[in-house]
């Protein structure tokens, strides 16, 4: 077992633990799957960072994240797509941002 894998959290079906939280502060969820109906119906804003170069977008998961990301990336990306098709989060978004000019700003 690698040290990625090692590192990688545990993955279950059980639901994490609760966290109150102050509704006077704001709170960023992320994630491609973030923008959806219900979760518009929440938010006060959506904002869609487009990183439209998949292998680009892939080196920078695997890097990020590790060797045990890489296993699951083509059925994550299918659900990405599929959730994308249905819901449609980039037009949903308030504002769209370019993924490579934001990793240039560092």
């Amino acid at each position: 077992m690698s040290s990625a894998e090692r590192a990688a959290p545990r993955i279950t079906l059980e639901p994490g633990a609760w966290h109150e939280l102050d509704s006077a502060r704001d709170l960023i969820i992320e994630g491609c799957g973030a923008i959806s109906p219900a979760a518009r119906a929440l938010a006060h804003r959506a904002v869609w960072v487009e990183l439209a170069d998949d292998a680009e977008r892939r080196r920078r998961a695997i890097a990020r994240d590790g060797e045990a990301f890489a296993r699951n990336w083509d059925r994550w990306a299918r659900q990405e797509d599929e959730h994308a098709a249905l819901h449609d989060p980039r037009g949903t978004a308030d504002e769209q941002l370019d993924g490579l000019s934001l990793s240039s700003a560092r």
